[in-house]
Formats: C-alpha cells, structure tokens, sequence
C-alpha cells in the first residue's frame, strides 16, 4: 500500500510540475487512481484523466482548463482547440460554465460526433499558432467564434478582453470579422459587439456590467478613472467607473469581484483578509472627493431589475430611446451600435475637501 502511495504521488508531481492531469498508463494504475478518486483523494476532470484534489482545488478555474488542455494535447498532438478552449490559451474573458467542454476544430470531411467532454467545430481557412504549448485557431478567429455563438453581455467580455491582450483596435477585428462572416449566423451581432467594445474594462464582471448598462440605456460611464490619493502626494487610486449626472454631478462606481480577493497574482503575497482591509481604507480616502460610490457585484448585475432600481437611485442617467434602439439593432440583425453618455465640459482636477 505505500509502495502504491508513493508510487502516485510520484506520478502526480510530475504531472503537476508540468501543469498538466495524470493519464494512467496502465491498468494497474488506473485502478489505484479510481480508488482514490471514490475516497476524494483525487479528481477525474474528464474521463481517464486525473488529479490531486490538492492541487486541482488550489487551482483557478481557468487553470484547471489550461491543465485539461494540456493533457488533451498531449494525447492529441494533431488536434487544434477553438471557440472557449483557444479564448483560454489567449488569455480572453469567457464564462466558467463554458470551460467543461473541450472544443476542438475538425474540417468537413472530417465531421466528428460530440461527446460529454469534447465538442466539434468546422473551421477552414485558419492558420493555427502555438500559445502556451497549445496548438489553437487564430487570435481573430477565435474572437469572432466566441462572440458570435455568445450572448451580448458574454461577447462584451471577450471583446474587452481581445483589445486589452492584443492592443489592437475594435477596426482591427471587425475587418477580419467581415472577412470570415460569410456562411456564418450572427456576425452582425460581433461587429456590432465589438464596436462597444472598450480595452480599459479589466474584468469580465465588469465588461458584463457595461453590457447590461448598455441594453438598459444607460449613459455610459468612463472607466479606469485616476484619483489621486488625498495622503500621497503623486499616487493615484483607480476606480472602475465614472458617471457625470445631468445635474453635473459624479458619482464612483465600484465592481466587487471576488478576484481581487482569491487571485494570487492580484494579492501580491497578502491575505484575503488584508487585501479587504486595503480596500476599505482605500475606500474611506476616496469618499474624501464628496461623490456617491456605488458598489455592485456580479449578482447585482445578473439581477438586471435590482440593477436598474439601484443606478436609478444614483441619479445615473437614462435614455429609454438608447435602450429601444439597441433592442431594435438586435432584432434586425444590424451590425450597427448606438452609445449615450454625459461629459461635463467645465469639470476641473479632481481634488478632495481640504486639498
């Protein structure tokens, strides 16, 4: 029995150290491997295919898809991942719920039949690249299947997200888009997509915020906004949103993700607990400028009444001809799009009371 132990977690440290799962290579294996999964000692992500409960737990979510991926392809080499499982190799913002299928390019000749785990796509006409290890369909054309096959708010991350990794601008894509619509449903829905599409939103929540905010007619907010701190002399906070009211008054809006709270890489070595103390220190700085924060989360945001009631309360403004609009450009399958929003042409430097 230990020998059998010692024997796994072998195997499953080099399997981790090369972020990948474990496939078994004998039967032997593989029954040592199920016992430990009834146990909860490790997971199967997708079938033959296994993990530490440690390690898989510890992972992101998108990590998790990267180490299926690389397994995938390691038992693959030929294959080419599109849609989600290419958006994950770029880096771009797709949901969760899309990163339990593996999706996989095919031509049609080569028609495969989808399983539980592994979806076929027919694509041609695309050269594939290598990212992170993993051979992956075009960075336009992953964007464009993506944003087609997906709802407005989910198409808005990733086109946010496409801009903001690439820094190339929305004409860039929609060039391409227009290229590769031919024979395809919903193009006009990615043009149209993409040209609300801003690179400054640095998160998916956020991107699907503005979405909502933009099928709702509200006036658009700028984003990533520099506040400089009212204690140091040349440092700034950043605030995800900014409104100017009809009335010339702002307000802050703040997205609560929890990923500024479990990201490893975004806490720099500090505790949840910390980065929390951080940001309501942070917080109680910035009421120093005077103006309403309203703070939403993404359960706010899929609430999309509760949403509305609550920026109403903020005074944000609202155009219900901007909101028919956008309903209308869905409906006739425009690839047209309309924005409203309010500047104050008078605004000064922002300072805080007693500056």
């Amino acid at each position: 029995m230990k020998a059998n132990d010692a024997e796994l977690a072998g195997l499953l440290s080099q399997a981790e150290r090369a972020g990948k799962c474990l496939v078994p290579s004998c039967d032997r294996v593989r029954a040592i491997l199920r016992r430990r999964a009834e146990c909860g000692a490790v997971v199967r992500p997708m079938r033959g295919v296994y993990a530490s409960s440690a390690c898989w737990n510890g992972l992101s979510r998108f990590d998790q898809a990267l180490y299926v991926l690389r397994t995938v392809q390691e038992l693959h080499p030929d294959w080419v991942f599109c849609h989600e499982s290419a958006a994950v190799a770029f880096g771009l913002s797709v949901s969760y719920s899309s990163l339990d299928v593996v999706h996989v390019a095919t031509s049609r000749s080569r028609r495969n039949v989808s399983s539980t785990n592994v979806r076929w796509h027919v694509i041609s006409g695309d050269e594939p690249v290598v990212v992170r290890g993993l051979r992956v369909t075009s960075l336009s054309r992953t964007v464009f299947d993506c944003m087609r096959t997906s709802g407005f708010e989910q198409a808005l991350a990733v086109a946010d997200s496409a801009l903001r990794m690439s820094g190339k601008p929305s004409s860039w894509f929609v060039s391409r888009f227009k290229r590769l619509g031919s024979g395809h449903a919903h193009v006009a829905d990615a043009v149209r997509t993409m040209y609300h599409a801003d690179p400054l939103s640095e998160s998916g929540g956020e991107s699907i915020a503005r979405a909502v905010m933009i099928r709702q007619g509200f006036a658009l907010p700028e984003l990533q906004v520099a506040l400089p701190q009212p204690l140091h002399a040349g440092r700034f906070y950043r605030v995800d949103f900014l409104w100017t009211r009809l009335d010339g008054g702002r307000v802050l809006g703040e997205f609560d993700g929890m990923q500024k709270y479990e990201d490893a890489e975004l806490l720099g070595g500090r505790s949840s607990l910390r980065a929390l103390a951080d940001e309501r220190h942070r917080e109680a700085q910035i009421t120093l400028y005077g103006m309403p924060i309203v703070r939403f989360s993404c359960k706010d945001v899929m609430d999309q009444a509760l949403f509305v009631k609550l920026l109403e309360r903020y005074g944000i403004p609202r155009s219900t001809e901007t909101a028919l609009a956008e309903r209308k450009f869905e409906r006739s399958r425009s690839d047209s799009a309309q924005v409203f929003t309010v500047r104050s042409f008078e605004d000064g430097p922002f300072e805080p009371f007693g500056a």
